[in-house]
Order: structure tokens, then sequence, then C-alpha cells
């Protein structure tokens, strides 16, 4: 659809984030418009609602009974209900920065590239490295999330002043002092470049603190295996092989795709 739609509304002033709605307006008769863009809103709602209830699921569940066992199903879902909620107060107040990039494809890139390095490291561990063990996955999740979103906040203080808060001086202009402040290659690199050095620094982080610490015990990393590569009686003799072929596989995609449009 988003390529039709740059196909068919060429020329006019319609941005990226706008273009499947002007899309629909612009094809689809009256009736079919509405019904569609009626399925288009329930979409959003069934994404938005799976995402709060996962949520407030990760909390309560992995979080909360793990340090009040004993808790009853009423104090369960009431704690569920409230971590939703805060959720909803962070988002709302989160989205004016949303508006400082030029279309929301842009955010969700730049975003996911600051945040995933964190996560990618510890999975990637927990597959290829044994001597990879839970505080080392816990630092590295800290350490990288907490970087990772600093570096974000850092890289686009000049966005943020010249978007969200270009109509409040006070503000703009400190952003804007603090962008020429810090040094270029810090504020100035590309998120894409971000994300690599961020993936390099987690994977220190996960080395240096794994070899600090304890390696887990064998039938730590016996289930590890166990829940990593799925063992059933129908899976393939080589699926471990298999997870390492397409991950290189994947990896090598991606570089060679970052290589040609950089």
């Amino acid at each position: 659809p988003g390529v039709i739609a740059a196909y068919i509304l060429q020329g006019q002033a319609v941005s990226p984030d706008q273009s499947i709605v002007a899309l629909i307006i612009k094809v689809l008769p009256i009736g079919i418009t509405g019904l569609v863009l009626a399925g288009l809103i329930a979409a959003i709602m069934s994404t938005v609602d799976s995402d709060l209830c996962a949520c407030s699921s990760l909390y309560t569940v992995d979080f909360y009974l793990h340090r009040h066992p004993d808790a009853d199903e009423k104090k369960v879902v009431r704690t569920g209900r409230i971590v939703m909620l805060v959720i909803i107060i962070v988002a709302i107040l989160w989205t004016p920065l949303i508006s400082s990039f030029q279309h929301l494809f842009q955010y969700i890139q730049a975003m996911t590239s600051y945040i995933v390095p964190p996560i990618v490291v510890v999975y990637m561990a927990g597959l290829f490295y044994p001597r990879s063990n839970k505080p080392a996955a816990l630092a590295t999740l800290v350490f990288g999330i907490v970087a990772g979103m600093c570096w974000f906040f850092i890289s686009n203080l000049k966005t943020f002043a010249e978007g969200t808060f270009s109509n409040m001086p006070w503000v703009s202009d400190k952003l804007i002092a603090a962008h020429n402040l810090l040094p270029g290659w810090l504020t100035g690199l590309h998120f894409l470049y971000s994300c690599f050095v961020l993936f390099i620094l987690c994977s220190i982080v996960m080395v240096v603190v794994s070899h600090l610490t304890p390696p887990p015990p064998p039938e730590c990393r016996n289930a590890a295996k166990l829940h990593d590569y799925g063992v059933f009686k129908s899976e393939s003799a080589h699926a471990k092989r298999n997870v390492t072929i397409m991950i290189v596989v994947l990896a090598a995609l991606t570089g060679i795709t970052i290589w040609v449009f950089h």
C-alpha cells in the first residue's frame, strides 16, 4: 500500500504518515471508505490493548508475583490495572516527542536502533556463549537500555528543539546549547551506526560480567538449550546448525543492505 500510495499520490503534498488514509479516501467510494477506516481503527485499538495487556502481565507475573507469591487474584488484577494506567500516562506524555521527527517510521526505526542491541546481545549469548549467565544478562540489559536511551536523547537534542519545543524558547535554547556543547561525533552519528556501537559495547559488558561472576550450572545450560532449540521428535538432527546458518545469512544480508543504501 505504501508503494501504491507513493505512485498514485505523487506530486501531492501528503505526509508519509497520512499516505494510507489519503489513498483510501482517494481510491475507495464513500461507503467502503468508512468500512475500511473503521477496520483500520479497530486494528490499531487491537494492537494497543494487546501491548497494554502484555506489559501489564509482564510486570505482574515476572516481578510482582515473585515478590508476593501469596497475593490473591484480586490483588494481582488490581496491580495489573495500575501498571496499565501508568503505561498509558507515560505514553501520553511521551507522544509530543514523536512529533519532532519527519514521519512516524523514522521515529520507530531510530528508537528501535537504540533499545534493541542489548536484547540481541543477550539472546545471541544465550545461544552461542556457554559462559554467559544471569548477572551478565541483567547487567547487559540495564547498561544497554540506559545507554541507548541517553544516546537517543543526545542525538536528537536539536530535533526536539526544532520540533516539539520550538514554541518554548526557554527549553529549545537550552537544548540547542547542549547540542553545540557536545562533540559532533556523538550528536551527529546516524542511528544505524549508533546501533552497531551499542551492540559492541553491550557485547563487551556481557563478556566481562560473565567472567567476573560464577558460571551457570550445567543444568541451566541444558535447560537453555532445550528451550532455545526446541527438542521435538519431528525436529531435524541439524536444527542447531540450521539456526546458526540462518542467523549468519540474516546478519550478512543486513550488513549488505546497510552498505548499499547508507
